[in-house]
């Protein structure tokens, strides 16, 4: 158990120890929503304009100055003409209520087409999502699915979590050679 402790990201050996025993309560996977964007390299195509980064980080800046209102209004065009940081950051605002009535299915309509692009953070809040079954039905099968597509881009936590899925035989066929593969 000490190895499996020392491999394992961010989680004790007591809590390890009682999610794979299966007594107590799983752990917390990780905290949610994940904070702002990894990138913008994703859906450069809109930016040939010159309006979308300006635009997008004249959302950023109205966020981080306390206009949320304001950032969801500039980012929602931009979302739905398929520019991935403002739907990841239209998925943050719907998960917290910021700016906007908090609607954790609209977050993750949001997030599922950031996550379609390969926005990491965003395939892995969805796998939270999933797991949780907050606000939708609870599908480890999909959960696992995203946090498979954000574990292959070399995202630890979701690693750990898709370990933590074969170790349970939750959502995937029970697998402790995958589980251990992934924590490693």
């Amino acid at each position: 158990m000490k190895w499996l402790a020392s491999k394992i990201w961010p989680i004790s050996a007591l809590a390890c120890t009682l999610f794979l025993s299966g007594a107590g309560s799983a752990p917390a996977l990780a905290e949610m929503p994940r904070p702002g964007p990894r990138s913008d390299s994703i859906g450069q195509d809109l930016t040939r304009t010159g309006l979308v980064p300006d635009t997008f980080q004249a959302g950023l800046q109205a966020y981080n100055e306390g206009h949320p209102e304001q950032a969801v209004r500039l980012w929602r065009p931009l979302a739905q003409s398929g520019y991935v940081l403002a739907q990841y950051n239209l998925g943050l605002a719907y998960a917290r209520g910021t700016g906007v009535p908090k609607d954790i299915v609209a977050a993750a309509r949001w997030w599922e087409q950031a996550a379609r692009q390969g926005h990491i953070d965003a395939q892995y809040n969805l796998g939270l999502v999933y797991i949780r079954g907050q606000g939708i039905a609870r599908n480890p099968g999909l959960a696992a699915h995203w946090w498979t597509r954000a574990a292959l881009a070399g995202d630890a936590a979701a690693q750990y979590n898709l370990g933590m899925m074969y170790a349970r035989g939750e959502g995937v066929e029970y697998d402790m050679k995958s589980a251990i593969s992934w924590w490693q």
